[in-house]
């Protein structure tokens, strides 16, 4: 079985940043911190401060704290009047499939 995936830590955000603002490689990076090339650019390139373009810990911190609490969040059922159709259309028997293809038609 291979690697188990696990969410960079702040530890290792800290040497992170503190090895890009040296201006080391991403393949040294990755070798320091037991990371993949890969995974130490995807954390640069989405957590970068945008108004400096620079890669600074408690930035990426917060960047990463953002997007864990927007991917559980429902935006379509947020409105009362979408929440109430899906509620009348599961008590008729619909399936999600029926409702989001009336929604489309009957807009």
């Amino acid at each position: 079985m291979g690697k188990r995936y696990e969410h960079v830590s702040m530890e290792e955000r800290d040497l992170i940043g503190q090895m890009h603002w040296q201006g080391m490689s991403k393949t040294m990076i990755a070798k320091a911190t037991g990371r993949y090339k890969r995974t130490v650019a995807r954390e640069i390139r989405r957590k970068a401060a945008e108004q400096y373009k620079r890669y600074t810990k408690c930035q990426a911190q917060k960047r990463a704290d953002e997007r864990w609490k927007e991917a559980g969040e429902r935006y379509h059922l947020r409105r009362a009047e979408i929440r109430q159709y899906v509620h009348e259309g599961l008590n008729k028997g619909w399936s999600p499939e029926i409702m989001a293809g009336r929604r489309e038609v009957e807009r």
